[in-house]
């Protein structure tokens, strides 16, 4: 019998405030024997953001995942924002979810209008909206599974203003 896959996940990380929580979900992801793989994509801002609080500073996107995590982070793959071309833009790239932390209000305005001009907005929009009604175990014979992959946002900022709440 083959052996199923581990989850993967990718992991946005923008320019709002709270980088401490995103580098304590890829903690977390990193530890967890469930995930098998994890994407880090982060903008240019959230590069900054890293900087300024939590005083990490790579100069290659590929040595930033073992500064955050404090591990050798063997399963966290860092994709260059800039690369649109990348896997996980595609819908039939092979993850499982997707989780933006923090999420700033002008990535999340990119998200909801359907603004892919970059990675982390791109592969964001191929998550369709999903409020209820999970994935059934196997299609029904002839129908294919629908994409059941969820995308969670967590807002670097609050309260959010009457434009971000649009």
């Amino acid at each position: 019998m083959a052996k199923s896959r581990g989850t993967y996940i990718t992991v946005g990380l923008t320019g709002a405030s709270g980088a401490i929580y995103a580098q304590s979900v890829l903690r977390l992801l990193d530890a967890d024997p469930r995930v098998e793989r994890v994407f880090l994509v982060v903008t240019e801002a959230g590069l900054r953001l890293i900087a300024t609080e939590l005083d990490i500073v790579a100069a290659d996107g590929k040595k930033l995942t073992p500064l955050l995590t404090g591990t050798p982070a063997k399963k966290i793959e860092y994709l260059p924002n800039k690369d649109i071309g990348a896997s996980i833009a595609s819908g039939s790239a092979p993850v499982d979810g997707m989780v933006i932390i923090p999420c700033s209000a002008g990535a999340l305005a990119s998200i909801a209008t359907g603004i892919a001009s970059d990675l982390l907005s791109r592969s964001a929009d191929v998550y369709p909206i999903r409020l209820s009604r999970p994935r059934p175990a196997r299609p029904p014979p002839g129908k294919t599974i629908p994409l059941a992959r969820q995308a969670v946002v967590a807002p670097g900022f609050s309260p959010a203003s009457c434009i971000s709440a649009v």
